[in-house]
């Protein structure tokens, strides 16, 4: 599995202050998207923009005009990058730039908030939106896309509330719902609670190995502190792996590190525990 966050790697990669760049970074799961970088959408009409004058940075590719992107996440498999916009709707364009194409337009018509979010795994892609508009509630729906059929199916529904940072491993799709964290199999079945307590809807964040689901429940909100906590995919054995983070945005896993962006800066941790390392630092605040 390939992250969303991948994208948010590469505009990061573009105003880091430490140079020469960091290598990218391995990825895992899913989560609400970046806003797009304005640079990005003035250097979409070439198609392909240079990082500044350093020798020693590689090139950035524009994918898409963000002008579409408005706020959408955004995630990638091996091939492809995944997104939601106004334009297409669910929309796929290859990771080293082309042309996107609308692969369910069913869902121009949704209102894409800054909680939408969006995972992909090798055979389907997992996406939220929103059916309200101004004048009535609707309904905000985690849905499945399968690739090779187009077909869709409804994971997760609710009415009035909302459903965000949506994450996979190999057999379930996790989300956040109610202050819960929640998962359901891929293929469709009854949701069940994995963990909860002091979980915000909009800004708590999840990722999922093999093994764990780790998130990021508030500790003191009116001071943003979080802390970034473990537990098995059942939910047992929780646990605190970092404490008194400063409002963490994102949060991905590798084999050995999780990491994520507190204000301006790229941190990192051992999945097991133990002092955060700063890894950069940007020239403004990462993410939300």
């Amino acid at each position: 599995m390939r992250a969303l966050a991948v994208l948010t790697a590469v505009a990061f990669a573009a105003c880091v202050r430490s140079s020469p760049a960091p290598s990218p970074l391995p990825v895992s799961g899913g989560s609400r998207g970046p806003t797009a970088d304005a640079g990005a959408v003035h250097a979409a009409t070439a198609g392909r923009a240079e990082a500044s004058a350093e020798p020693s940075r590689p090139p950035i590719i524009v994918l898409v005009n963000a002008l579409q992107l408005s706020r959408s996440p955004l995630a990638v498999d091996a091939t492809s990058a995944y997104w939601l916009d106004s334009v297409h709707g669910l929309a796929r364009a290859p990771k080293m730039g082309g042309t996107p194409t609308a692969i369910w337009p069913e869902a121009r018509d949704a209102r894409f908030l800054s909680h939408s979010s969006i995972a992909v795994d090798a055979t389907a892609v997992y996406f939220t939106y929103d059916t309200s508009d101004s004048t009535e509630p609707g309904r905000q729906r985690l849905i499945r896309y399968e690739k090779d059929t187009g077909k869709t199916s409804v994971v997760a529904e609710v009415a009035g509330g909302t459903i965000t940072s949506a994450v996979v491993d190999d057999t379930h799709v996790y989300w956040i719902q109610s202050g819960f964290v929640l998962r359901a199999p891929k293929t469709g079945g009854r949701a069940v609670r994995v963990v909860s307590g002091r979980i915000s809807d909009d800004e708590t964040y999840i990722a999922v190995d093999d093994a764990r689901v780790y998130w990021t429940p508030w500790v003191d909100y009116e001071h943003q502190q979080y802390d970034i906590r473990a537990a098995t995919t059942a939910g047992a054995d929780a646990r605190v792996l970092v404490r008194d983070v400063i409002r963490p945005h994102a949060l991905i896993v590798d084999g050995e590190k999780l990491y994520w962006a507190s204000g301006a800066k790229l941190m990192a941790a051992s999945k097991t525990g133990g002092a955060p390392m700063q890894l950069a630092e940007a020239h403004a605040t990462i993410g939300g």
